[in-house]
């Protein structure tokens, strides 16, 4: 990649590569259709019309993508930390442990509506990472974070 290249994908925001060509699925309907959570493989920090927010890929469906709030965006810039400003890093981390994340929408005491977003562990792939079945066949242990079946 060329340095212009790299510097026109900063201006826009993101490196592009991680949700390109993937639909965002708006997180009511990832809670709605993951209750339990989801295994986040790899992010991104978008800038967009001057705000910065993170955008997240899940193993549930390789397909789709969402943006995060607060927590989320915290969560991403502690995760490039400890990986020295390194998104590549980060990546590859999450890509050999995904990490899971249940949220659920709350009312706070001035019953305004807010997203929690709870650490539910990691999902432990092992070394049959390669042949494994379709994100929305695979069942984990939500505890331990270890996969089930369909092995």
């Amino acid at each position: 990649m060329s340095k212009m290249s790299d510097a026109a994908r900063a201006a826009i925001g993101g490196s592009g590569t991680l949700t390109g060509g993937l639909e965002k699925i708006k997180l009511d309907d990832l809670i709605a259709a993951y209750p339990d959570g989801v295994a986040v493989n790899g992010f991104d920090i978008v800038n967009y019309q001057g705000a910065t927010f993170p955008v997240f890929t899940f193993c549930e469906d390789a397909s789709r993508y969402f943006s995060g709030g607060m927590a989320l965006k915290n969560m991403a810039n502690r995760w490039l930390e400890i990986c020295g400003g390194n998104i590549e890093q980060a990546n590859a981390e999450l890509a050999k442990e995904p990490v899971i994340l249940k949220m659920e929408k709350v009312k706070t005491k001035n019953k305004r509506d807010f997203t929690k977003v709870s650490v539910m562990g990691t999902l432990q792939l092992n070394d049959e990472a390669e042949d494994l079945p379709p994100a929305e066949e695979i069942e984990y242990d939500k505890e331990t974070g270890e996969i089930v079946a369909p092995f």
